[in-house]
């Protein structure tokens, strides 16, 4: 007795039949044998059969019941059916394919219509196999179970293989060389089966991979034959290999050298061609001798290979100049790239000399003496300092001076090497000056002098000369009485020293520094500091000359260069030299007796006349022909964009909005330090575009999200880019303006008046039917035409 699917089924030993009870109904049904005993009625009726005494019944997975008797085993089951369509791969019907049941004489054909039916299908997993002329073969596998009708959906056959090609038929290879790729296309294209086997006649010549990678291995001829897995096809290839003659390996080395201390450096270089054969070491070279080669001193790159790459250079000397080159080694020998020189920082940080006017030092001043001490009468109540330092080219001196109560009574004073400061006071009793002289790398030394003011003499209380300290001014404004001496400076970038009776009248003084240089440096002069611009509340020149002290980069030098000091006429529009200019190290002064917009200016040695930029010609592989060529060059030229290291520029790409706000404020050319970023994301603003954020961001051009991000990596859409443009240019906005655009009502209304304004001003165009598309992202070609036009547009 035995349950299955709802039903109890029993066998009646003696009565030689075999019943089931519906469990649901309580219905009784004969299921095989007719109650007489015997082997008879296979193939017919099971309840019209013979059965012999039933021992055990039992059912499987597919509902085929198997019957133990003692004469034989009987099977009951009712016949299912198969159904289907079988398809080409282009899901089209395909008539007169044969459809069988593996193992069996069943089988059938496909109609019109692709379908089949088969009947009489013996219940369990069947495997259906299907043949056409002209296709492969098919096959599905299905279960059926006891008088079950299946549908097999769709079995897709594939056309048979009529043939293989090769895309070269003919391969020239080298010893050592790079490997080469054959690709094998069969045919038809909807060839039922595609895969194929590769073989060489000649492994000890060629090799070929499962993949048609194809290596040389020693000179001579081989043949790579492709075979197809259906029908046998075959192409061939006949493979050339021969002696390998590597060529040297082209190298640039990196115009800049980075990350300069006093005893480390960051150096770089390019390898822009392995010359056929694998660069196994790159690097740079460097020396304190021109043309260094790696005999001199190495520092090697952490992989090999083409491209670009950086090395740090340690155990360099403090304040000396190296001459570095990049170098690639492949089997053709080593290949330098130019020569690039550099200096280390100087870390020199003593004292050569030391003059307090009016003031006699207990020993003679000496590097290695730090403490000095002196008396003065009561009558000396203040003094100069002239210090000379042991690097006089880049060290500078700061002087303060403390009280016997250890507060800071003057100071801290900057000096330049043999420079005297402004008049310092001495208050009766003690007093320390504190001198630390600091060294281009910012390392310092400290020299103390202590000063012993006597008091005053018994005796009437005045008579004598009050002392006048000059006003020291650090914010860049500076309000000066009559007569007063003062000094104001700027960012440490510039200082203003002014002397006593330099004017007749009460001196209101202001630096500001010039944030939109463009429309300043229309010949491409060259900065070598920030512009400034002095104002003054009164018209006429000083009586007295007024010293600018600027601090500029040497390191932004070339060799044959140098700076001075130009202020700009703004009448004539052009820079005109401070004559009497003096380099000290990192700083450079001059006197004038007038206030306008200054600056420091890289000019030719032997000229004194200022370095220009050179117009470079856009070299780019993938600009021709392509509508924005003429502006891509331009914004090449102008350092507003820059092509990829490959070569090429990718006018088409779209730009995210931190690409965006670089090339914006390159244009710009925005000389201020920016504000401190204080969205959410900073983190994952990137170096090279952070101090171009922090400029816009000062400048109002970037605000952010509601969400306080910038999302740096975001594509930046047609309607920022319009904002940002609007923003630079000042332009007056106009609220919920009409555009003239198509798809106006898309427009947003926080960016419709830039829109509008940026129409009115030819700056921006539809697209297709005069659509703006506000919210499509921009590519670089359309991001730099729309500067250039705004460049045009505030030079016209």
């Amino acid at each position: 007795m035995i349950m299955s699917d709802g039903q109890l089924y029993f066998a009646e030993y003696d009565n030689y039949v075999v019943r089931k009870i519906d469990l649901a109904t309580g219905i009784i049904d004969v299921v095989a044998g007719n109650g007489t005993s015997g082997n008879t009625g296979d193939g017919g009726a099971a309840d019209a059969a013979t059965l012999g005494r039933v021992f055990s019944i039992s059912k499987d997975a597919f509902g085929i019941l198997y019957i133990a008797a003692e004469n034989a085993t009987k099977i009951v089951y009712t016949p299912g059916t198969l159904s289907g369509t079988v398809l080409d791969t282009s899901n089209n019907p395909v008539n007169g394919a044969t459809v069988a049941i593996a193992g069996t004489a069943l089988s059938t054909t496909t109609n019109a219509t692709g379908s089949f039916t088969l009947n009489n299908i013996v219940p369990g997993s069947r495997k259906l196999t299907v043949t056409a002329a002209g296709y492969g073969n098919g096959e599905a596998t299905v279960a059926i179970n006891d008088g079950q009708s299946v549908s097999v959906g769709n079995i897709v056959i594939g056309a048979q293989v009529s043939g293989v090609t090769l895309d070269k038929p003919a391969l020239s290879l080298a010893v050592g060389g790079a490997p080469a790729a054959l690709t094998a296309t069969v045919s038809p294209s909807n060839s039922a089966d595609k895969s194929v086997a590769w073989h060489s006649s000649d492994a000890n010549i060629a090799t070929v991979d499962n993949n048609g990678l194809v290596t040389p291995v020693a000179e001579g001829t081989a043949t790579i034959t492709v075979t197809t897995a259906d029908g046998g096809k075959t192409a061939t290839s006949i493979v050339t290999v021969t002696h390998f003659v590597a060529m040297p390996a082209i190298v640039y080395t990196d115009a800049a050298v980075q990350q300069i201390t006093s005893m480390t450096a960051t150096a770089g270089g390019n390898i822009a061609s392995d010359g056929g054969a694998m660069v196994t070491e790159r690097g740079i070279v460097y020396s304190k001798n021109a043309n260094p080669t790696i005999v001199d001193g190495k520092a090697v790159a952490a992989t090999g290979g083409a491209g670009t790459f950086s090395v740090s250079l340690a155990g360099l000397q403090p304040g000396t100049i190296y001459h570095v080159r990049a170098y690639a080694v492949n089997a053709s020998g080593i290949s330098y790239g130019q020569e690039v020189t550099f200096a280390t920082l100087s870390s020199s940080s003593g004292l050569d000399t030391l003059h307090l006017s009016g003031i006699t030092l207990d020993q003679t001043v000496s590097g290695s003496v730090y403490n000095y001490t002196a008396n003065v009468p009561n009558s000396t109540s203040d003094f100069t300092v002239t210090a000379t330092v042991s690097d006089p080219i880049y060290g500078s001196v700061s002087a303060s001076v403390y009280n016997s109560a250890n507060t800071l009574v003057a100071g801290p004073v900057s000096l330049l090497s043999g420079e005297t400061s402004t008049g310092l006071p001495l208050k009766v009793g003690s007093n320390r000056i504190e001198l630390f002289v600091i060294a281009q790398d910012g390392t310092s030394t400290k020299y103390t002098v202590t000063i012993t003011r006597a008091t005053p003499n018994d005796g009437p209380v005045g008579g004598g000369p009050s002392v006048v300290l000059p006003v020291v001014s650090t914010d860049g404004k500076l309000i000066l009485p009559v007569g007063q001496a003062g000094e104001v400076r700027l960012d440490n970038g510039l200082v203003i020293a002014v002397p006593a009776n330099a004017s007749s009248k009460e001196l209101g003084l202001t630096i500001e520094k010039v944030l939109d240089a463009k429309n300043l440096l229309s010949n491409r002069e060259i900065l070598a500091s920030s512009i400034y611009e002095i104002l003054k509340n009164f018209p006429e020149n000083f009586s007295k000359s007024v010293t600018l002290t600027f601090v500029f980069d040497p390191a932004q030098l070339k060799t044959g260069q140098t700076v001075a000091i130009f202020y700009y006429d703004e009448v004539k529009k052009v820079w005109v030299k401070v004559n009497g200019s003096k380099i000290n190290g990192d700083r450079i002064a001059a006197d004038v007796d007038h206030f306008t917009k200054f600056a420091v200016l890289v000019v030719d040695q032997a000229t004194v006349l200022p370095v220009t930029e050179p117009t470079k010609e856009a070299q780019l592989s993938d600009i021709s022909g392509h509508w924005a060529e003429a502006n891509i060059k331009q914004a090449v030229s102008e350092g507003i964009v820059k092509g990829y290291t490959d070569g090429s520029f990718k006018p088409n790409t779209t730009v995210t909005r931190a690409e965006f706000t670089v090339m914006l404020m390159n244009a710009l050319k925005a000389q201020d330090e920016g504000a401190e970023l204080i969205f959410t994301d900073v983190a994952s603003i990137g170096a090279w575009a952070k101090k171009a954020v922090e400029q816009a961001a000062k400048s109002g051009i970037v605000k952010g999200f509601d969400d306080n991000t910038f999302r740096p990596d975001a594509k930046i859409t047609r309607a920022e880019m319009a904002e940002m443009i609007a923003r630079a240019m000042d332009l007056s906005i106009e609220e919920n303006a009409e555009t003239g655009f198509a798809d106006d009502k898309d427009i947003p209304s926080w960016v419709k008046g830039a829109v509008a304004a940026l129409k009115k001003r030819n700056l921006i165009e539809g697209k297709g039917s005069n659509q703006f598309d506000p919210t499509a992202p921009a590519t670089r070609a359309e991001a730099l035409t729309i500067i250039l036009k705004m460049l045009e547009k505030e030079n016209s």
